[in-house]
């Protein structure tokens, strides 16, 4: 049953991130509600399983028209295979310390999108985006973990831990 609701939770944020941008926005910036909701469920599972829901959610963010095919699949998957590995170091039951932790992994894999995607476009600022949009996006991802916290660590109870 929690099978279900995580891929109904996961088809949820996929259209709630991608039709919602102007109510969810604050100041033309959106929080990217896949990849908090990729990090919470890599928590508490193994890196290999921590990659596999990274990248199902990052191609499905990347299909559903976020610019180039497999970038944010890629990204997101190595950040949530990050994530996995740096979990055990961090007691990730506590909502804070989740939070922290997507912060500064929004920050990593923010920064390696903008990167990649300057060097294919070439066509705008790296540090200009970087500070505009890459450092609010990880302060609003941080108020998406207190929001969400608890109902992934629902499904995590059970459902990624009995895998």
């Amino acid at each position: 049953m929690k099978s279900i609701l995580s891929v109904l939770t996961f088809l949820v944020l996929l259209i709630i991130q991608t039709t919602w941008d102007g109510v969810l926005s604050l100041f033309g910036i959106m929080p990217n509600i896949l990849l908090v909701y990729t990090l919470l469920m890599s928590f508490n599972s193994t890196p290999l399983k921590a990659g596999i829901i990274g990248a199902v959610c990052g191609l499905a963010f990347d299909v559903s028209g976020s610019g180039v095919i497999g970038l944010n699949a890629i990204i997101i998957m190595y950040t949530a295979v990050i994530a996995s590995m740096s979990a055990s170091k961090f007691y990730c039951e506590n909502c804070l310390v989740s939070g922290g932790m997507v912060f500064v992994l929004t920050l990593v894999s923010q920064l390696l999108r903008v990167l990649f995607s300057s060097l294919i476009y070439s066509g705008f600022s790296f540090w200009l985006i970087a500070i505009r949009y890459v450092v609010p996006e990880c302060f609003m991802n941080f108020v998406v973990v207190l929001i969400m916290f608890w109902w992934v660590k629902w499904l995590n109870n059970r459902y990624i831990r009995g895998l």
